[in-house]
């Protein structure tokens, strides 16, 4: 029962120092999505091959989707003409950056290190269109359905208008959450066990740096599911148990851009050598990317700043940060609790 109580503690500590910072992200990817035109990202994908592969990489970059809800996007851009290499960089780019996910790592990690990873991300992005760039299009295997992993609501193409303001709240607090909820409720999870349970020994000698643990940590993260939210608690647990910063950002790499779901619709759309030469690209970048962070961090001398208090007395937090850890708590719970529902309801029928 004790480690229980632990383990929920520092899930807790975890939630408080996060939730603020996710609740401004959400907000102005609430606004970022009500004011970008869908027309516009439609046509910079299908210009030029070159110019694509960056205007797909930037616009990418900052736009609020998870992992899966970037997908039916993706295919319906493929649909209506956009090129392969400037999907495949907006494929990489969206899922492992956005503004929720920039905002929660400046605010759990510290400025630099949200800064190296938009930039890690922006790059893997490119360099995936620009392989690609070299090898013929080939027929695109379009597919008819979106993949099921996103919410109803994420995956529609066309939304009735709404004013601006219930438009982007409406996305950043129900679209929005209803895809990153759960996962982010398992990551908060997740990152409070491994503070309870992953030695840190351990994982200093076996993560703490170097090609071997960011091999190891890629294999193991790259099929998973992992948003680039709900993955930043997990990083930040993994950092304060002694993994290195660019192992961990092998994670944050690797996950949201390789997991089953995206590997799939790749497939689907763009055949198994794309898909391959999607894959290889990827992991290589982030390897690099890892080996690159830790080596610019101590040539540097950046220091990342993990949040530490996790597992100490949290009765005098600020209040702020209880209410927006109970806020955010509820949301993630709202579409676990509505799946439990809907298959209740379907069960007695």
């Amino acid at each position: 029962m004790q480690g229980l109580i632990q383990w929920l503690n520092y899930s807790w500590g975890l939630a408080l120092e996060a939730s603020p910072y996710l609740l401004l992200g959400l907000i102005l990817s609430g606004f970022m999505k009500a004011w970008l035109p869908e027309t516009f990202v439609k046509k910079a994908l299908g210009g030029p091959r070159l110019p694509g592969i960056l205007k797909g990489a930037l616009i990418g970059t900052p736009i609020p989707l998870c992992s899966c809800g970037v997908l039916p996007v993706v295919q319906t851009l493929n649909k209506q003409g956009a090129r392969r290499p400037a999907s495949l960089a907006f494929l990489v780019a969206t899922p492992e950056n956005g503004a929720d996910s920039f905002v929660m790592t400046w605010g759990m990690l510290g400025l630099p290190y949200a800064i190296i990873r938009v930039i890690a991300g922006f790059l893997s992005a490119i360099v995936v269109g620009l392989v690609d760039l070299f090898f013929p299009e080939e027929h695109s295997h379009h597919a008819d359905h979106a993949s099921g992993c996103c919410s109803k609501s994420s995956c529609s193409s066309e939304q009735p208008k709404r004013p601006f303001l219930k438009e982007s709240m409406r996305y950043a607090f129900t679209d929005l959450m209803d895809d990153i909820g759960p996962s982010l409720l398992g990551g908060l999870l997740l990152g409070g066990a491994i503070l309870l349970l992953l030695p840190t020994e351990f994982t200093r000698e076996h993560l703490g740096g170097g090609i071997l643990g960011m091999a190891s940590v890629l294999l193991a993260s790259a099929p998973l599911y992992l948003c680039a939210t709900s993955s930043t608690p997990l990083a930040v647990g993994l950092i304060l148990q002694g993994m290195s910063p660019g192992t961990a950002l092998v994670m944050l790499l690797a996950g949201p851009a390789t997991n089953a779901a995206s590997l799939a619709v790749v497939l689907r759309l763009f055949g198994p050598k794309a898909t391959l030469r999607y894959l290889i690209t990827l992991c290589a970048m982030a390897i690099l990317m890892g080996l690159g962070t830790d080596y610019v961090l101590q040539t540097l001398s950046l220091g990342i700043t993990p949040v530490q208090n996790l597992g100490h007395n949290h009765e005098h937090s600020h209040p702020m940060k209880v209410l927006s850890a109970l806020i955010v708590i509820g949301l993630c719970l709202k579409p676990i609790l509505h799946s439990f529902r809907t298959h209740k309801d379907n069960c007695s029928h």
